[in-house]
Parts: structure tokens; C-alpha cells; sequence
């Protein structure tokens, strides 16, 4: 006997209510955009290779922040956005939404490793609407072809600037606790 699984085709449209109810009833990561479901795809071992480097680092270096693996839920607390990082930062105590309690609102920084299947997303819709978490003070993407990666920085007026890493020889400066990342570990064991 086998036990199958039905697929959630992705631009399901739906209620805030009927994804959280999804999202417990199903193995796969569910996000909901603006009322719309999309599926989190199969990551490749590149992409898995980047966010382990990135979390085994980033919880060593980080004394009073904590790193959150790709299975930490975030939402927007002023609309029914949920996301999956692959990777988070919260600088304070961890603040759930009362909606959904597996939902973190106030992470400092967020990661996506980049994918074909998400480049454009993760750039341009997926970015402005992190921009509307109030505690979110950077957002780094990172290339999993090539030893790149595009930091978005906020500044005290609001305002976000962006500031690109290229090469093994960079490091990644990020704001908790002015911890710096040499960009030889994100993409150690990669043959690139």
C-alpha cells in the first residue's frame, strides 16, 4: 500500500484561513502572495550546501541573535503574506503571529539563495513585500552559480540600498552584531 500526498497546484487562489488550514495538512511548503499560493520547490545540493554553510557560521558567530533554518514560517503582520526563508535573523524575542502561531513578524534579516525558478520573484515581488516588516533591516540574496551576493540594506530614513559581494576573497558585513561571513564559506565545498 502507498500513501500519496495530493499536490497543491501553485496560483491556488485562497483565503488567509483556508492556507493556514493547508499549510498543516500538507508536507510541502505552502506561501501565500497577496491570496495566491506558491509552492517552495525541491532545492538542489548547491542550495542546500550555501544555507547549512551559512547557518553552522551564523550560529556560532551570532551571540544574541538566532539563525532560523528555511522551516521557520514568516508572516506580514498587516496582510495575509506568509513566506519561507531560507534563512532568518532575530535580533529580540521571537514575536509569533497571533493569526497563526508558527509565524515569526520580527525578523532582522532575511536570506534567499537563488534559484532559475525564483530569481525574478525573489528580486522584485517577494522583496517589496518583506520591505513591509517593520523590524526587517537587510535582505541578502544569494547566488547558489557563482560567488555573488546582492545585500539590501535599510537605512535610519527608510530607504533601501543595495550593495553587491563578488568573489571568494569578499565578506558579507551584516548588521546583528556586526558579524562579518567571508564569502569562502558560504561557498565552501562548492565547486563553482
Amino acid at each position: 500500500m502507498s500513501f500519496s500526498e495530493p499536490l497543491i497546484p501553485d496560483n491556488l487562489k485562497v483565503t488567509e484561513k483556508e492556507y493556514l488550514d493547508l499549510s498543516f495538512h500538507f508536507l510541502e511548503k505552502l506561501e501565500l502572495t497577496e491570496g495566491t499560493i506558491r509552492t517552495k520547490s525541491t532545492t538542489s545540493p548547491s542550495h542546500n550546501r550555501i544555507a547549512t554553510n551559512l547557518t553552522g557560521y551564523l550560529w556560532n558567530a551570532l551571540e544574541k541573535c538566532s539563525v532560523n533554518g528555511s522551516d521557520q514560517r514568516v508572516a506580514l503582520e498587516t496582510s495575509s503574506n506568509f513566506f519561507y526563508p531560507d534563512l532568518s535573523i532575530v535580533c529580540e524575542a521571537p514575536v509569533y503571529d497571533p493569526r497563526d502561531p508558527y509565524s515569526l513578524l520580527n525578523p532582522v534579516t532575511l536570506f534567499e539563495i537563488l534559484s532559475d525558478s525564483t530569481y525574478s520573484y525573489d528580486f522584485g515581488a517577494k522583496f517589496l513585500l518583506y520591505q513591509q516588516i517593520p523590524s526587517l533591516k537587510e535582505y541578502i540574496l544569494v547566488s547558489q552559480d557563482s560567488p555573488s551576493i546582492f545585500q539590501y540594506r535599510k537605512n535610519n530614513s527608510g530607504f533601501w540600498y543595495r550593495q553587491t559581494s563578488v568573489g571568494l576573497d569578499q565578506t558579507l558585513s551584516l548588521l546583528p552584531e556586526n558579524v562579518s561571513v567571508p564569502l569562502s564559506v558560504i561557498y565552501q565545498d562548492l565547486a563553482l
